[in-house]
C-alpha cells in the first residue's frame, strides 16, 4: 500500500491515521486496536459477503465498513486503485439484501455502466433490485420504478441528480455513496441538489426508528453518506 496519512481519521484518538496503523490495526498514539472502536456483527457479515463476491477486503476497506456500521458519514480519501468504488458497490449490494435503499452517484455514464456490471457479478437477485440511468435504458420503465420507489439500489450520474432532484427529494436512502466528490464540487449546479439530498435524508432518518440491521434495532435510524476522493 502507498504510504499515506489521513487527517483526523483515527477512530481511537481522532488524530491523524497512517497506512501503517491501518495495516497493523492499532492506534500508535494509544496502542489500542482500531477494531475496538467499531466492534459490530454486521461488519463481520459484510466482510464475509465481500470476500465471497470480490476477495479479501483491504484493511482500509474494513475500516470504512466499520465506520458505516457505526453510523458515521465520512469522506473516503485514498489513492486510485485502493477500491473505493468497489467498496461502495459492495456495501449497496449487502444492504439491499437486508431491504435497505442505497444511492450510488458517479461522475460519468461510463462509470455508471461499470458499476452496473460489477453489481451484476454479485448475484442476479441484487441486480434485479437495482435501477440505473443512462441513454441505453427504457426511460419510461426507469422513472416508473423510481417514482414508485420500486428498487433497492439507484445508480446515476451527478448530472442526473442535478436535473431530477425533484423526483428524488421524497425518497429516503439508508446509504448514499458519492464517487469522486470533486466532480460535484467543480460543477456549482450539482452542489445544492447533493447537499439538500444529504441533509433531508439525515433529518428524516433522525425522526424514525431503525428496524433493519440487527444491532441497531432499538436505536435511532441514521443514513450513512460516503464520498470519495483520490
Amino acid at each position: 500500500m502507498i504510504h499515506a496519512i489521513y487527517s483526523n481519521l483515527c477512530p481511537i484518538c481522532h488524530e491523524d491515521l497512517s497506512t501503517e496503523e491501518i495495516e497493523e490495526g492499532k492506534c500508535a498514539h494509544r496502542n489500542k486496536k482500531l477494531e475496538k472502536a467499531f466492534e459490530n456483527r454486521e461488519a463481520e457479515q459484510f466482510f464475509q459477503f465481500f470476500s465471497s463476491h470480490i476477495g479479501k477486503p483491504r484493511a482500509l476497506q474494513r475500516l470504512w465498513a466499520k465506520r458505516i456500521f457505526n453510523k458515521e458519514s465520512f469522506a473516503a480519501i485514498a489513492p486510485t486503485g485502493i477500491g473505493k468504488s468497489t467498496f461502495g458497490i459492495a456495501m449497496a449490494a449487502f444492504l439491499a439484501k437486508r431491504g435497505k435503499k442505497s444511492y450510488l452517484i458517479f461522475p460519468t455514464t461510463l462509470l455508471v455502466k461499470q458499476a452496473v456490471e460489477k453489481l451484476g457479478s454479485m448475484g442476479e437477485d441484487v441486480a434485479r433490485d437495482a435501477i440505473y440511468y443512462h441513454r441505453g435504458i427504457n426511460k419510461e420503465e426507469f422513472f416508473e420504478c423510481l417514482l414508485n420507489k420500486n428498487f433497492k439500489i439507484l445508480i446515476t450520474t451527478n448530472q442526473f441528480l442535478a436535473k431530477n432532484f425533484d423526483k428524488l427529494s421524497n425518497i429516503t436512502f439508508d446509504f448514499i455513496f458519492v464517487d469522486d466528490v470533486d466532480a460535484i464540487l467543480k460543477a456549482s449546479r450539482n452542489i445544492t441538489p447533493a447537499w439538500l439530498l444529504f441533509r433531508w435524508n439525515m433529518e428524516r432518518e433522525g425522526q424514525r426508528s431503525f428496524n433493519g440491521l440487527n444491532s441497531y434495532s432499538k436505536k435511532r435510524k441514521k443514513s450513512k453518506f460516503v464520498s470519495t476522493a483520490s
